[in-house]
């Protein structure tokens, strides 16, 4: 193969989206969430959510997560956007509508977008991520 062959095969696995990354938790009494890796450019990952609550159309949010730099960027249904920052194992906002002193929000289970975009996995039980509050 030619450097020029080899070069555009780069370009292309860089820029193709990851779409068979998938995983569905069930939360009993109907409730389910479900995950899915829409695309990964290098640090950069885009994981979808989408929490079903007994009705056909979900709650959903798509989270843009920057692995080497720590943060993530998540867009809710609604057009709300919200910007989290690590602070170690946790995981920080400052841009909560009721936040109006800017002071830190921490969400102990945000952290799992993390794991899953960046190292692939959700844990067995994602909502085992704690904080030191």
């Amino acid at each position: 193969m030619s450097h020029r062959t080899i070069a555009i095969a780069a370009v292309l696995t860089l820029t193709t989206p990851a779409l068979a990354d998938f995983v569905t938790i069930d939360n009993g009494g109907g409730l389910k969430t479900t995950y899915e890796i829409k695309s990964r450019r290098g640090d950069v990952v885009v994981v979808q959510e989408e929490f079903y609550q007994g009705n056909p159309d979900p709650a959903s949010s798509t989270w843009t997560i920057n692995c080497a730099k720590r943060t993530m960027i998540a867009t809710y249904k609604d057009g709300k956007r919200n910007s989290w920052f690590s602070d170690g194992k946790r995981w920080w906002a400052t841009s909560f509508a009721i936040n109006a002193h800017k002071t830190r929000g921490y969400d102990e289970y945000v952290g799992r977008f993390y794991e899953y975009g960046c190292n692939g996995v959700i844990p067995e039980d994602p909502y085992s991520i704690k904080t030191d509050r």
